[in-house]
């Protein structure tokens, strides 16, 4: 399915469905907005006691490092552990846009479509950032989440 054909069957036939994506966009995105989407697209991320945590608000206050520090200052570091980092490391694509328009299907398709596009450009930012360390990203099924789609990745510790 089209971007175009997305947003035609939201907002009716005033779009048309086979026009390439980039006059869509230039009917409904704003530069704020491409560039509000590219975060979420090319996260922020921050290297905190040597793992990698996922930081899509760009936070840069105390509290936010002092929360992950706190998981490497227990004693008995291990699985429990790594399962809270892992926590950190993903986003639940249901909770992002609330504002959605259209049949429960095409949201669906437009939500793993977004997931898979988040799992490649995710991918690249993470090569990109820590070549010598291994990831392993995915869609997380709403079995796995206990809600929505989500997308995350895991550090592979060598």
């Amino acid at each position: 399915m089209s971007l175009p054909f997305y947003w035609a069957s939201i907002y009716g036939t005033a779009i048309n469905a086979t026009a390439p994506w980039t006059t869509t966009i230039t009917q409904f995105g704003t530069y704020w907005d491409a560039v509000l989407y590219s975060r979420l697209l090319f996260p922020s991320t921050d290297l905190i006691c040597d793992r990698v945590f996922l930081n899509l608000e760009q936070e840069t206050n105390e509290l936010y490092f002092s929360q992950r520090r706190s998981i490497f200052s227990r004693v008995g570091y291990g699985p429990a552990q790594e399962e809270e980092i892992s926590n950190y490391n993903w986003v639940d694509l249901g909770h992002l846009f609330t504002m959605c328009n259209g049949s429960a299907e095409i949201i669906a398709a437009a939500q793993r479509d977004l997931a898979n596009v988040l799992v490649e450009t995710w991918s690249l930012t993470l090569r990109g950032k820590y070549p010598e360390r291994l990831f392993t990203l995915g869609v997380l099924e709403p079995e796995v989440t206990g809600d929505e789609l989500g997308v995350g990745f895991r550090e592979q510790r060598r």
